[in-house]
């Protein structure tokens, strides 16, 4: 349930950003390497360069 939610959040955060990543990662107060680790866990990386 937690993993859903922060899938939800990592999406949106990356809509609201337009893709940039450096952005969306400072906007969910993590690291970048931490963010490519979670667009890995959630398979989000495809729909991420979209």
């Amino acid at each position: 349930m937690l993993s859903a939610f922060e899938k939800q959040l990592i999406q949106k955060a990356l809509e609201e950003n337009v893709g940039n990543k450096t952005n969306t990662a400072k906007q969910l107060g993590i690291s970048l390497r931490s963010l490519y680790y979670k667009l890995e866990k959630y398979r989000l990386a495809k729909i991420s360069m979209q």
